[in-house]
C-alpha cells in the first residue's frame, strides 16, 4: 500500500493515512493508519473529535511520530515475526 509520507519521518520507510472512525451527534473522530515500507504497523485513533480533516492531520501526525520515535528505541529480543501461540 502507499501511504503518504510524515514530513519529519524517513521518507520511503514510514507512511501514514487518516481516515474517519466515526462520525455522529458529537462530530468526526479520525484514526490514522500507520505504514512501515508500504506494510500496516499500528493504527493511532482520536478519543475526541475534530473539527476537520486537516486539524486530526496535524494531531495524528505528532502522534505518530512519537509512536514511531518509541517504537524504533525499543529493544528487540528474538523472533517478532507472527506466531502460533499453543497451551
Amino acid at each position: 500500500m502507499n501511504a503518504p509520507t510524515m514530513p519529519g519521518v524517513e521518507a520511503g520507510v514510514w507512511g501514514m493515512q487518516v481516515n474517519v472512525a466515526f462520525t455522529g451527534l458529537g462530530g468526526t473522530r479520525y484514526h490514522a493508519d500507520l505504514f512501515r515500507q508500504g506494510d500496516w504497523v499500528a493504527r493511532i485513533a482520536m478519543a475526541q473529535a475534530s473539527p476537520n480533516h486537516a486539524a486530526a492531520e496535524r494531531i495524528l501526525s505528532e502522534r505518530c511520530r512519537d509512536w514511531i520515535a518509541r517504537h524504533e528505541e525499543r529493544e528487540r529480543t528474538g523472533d517478532t515475526s507472527f506466531q502460533i501461540l499453543r497451551d
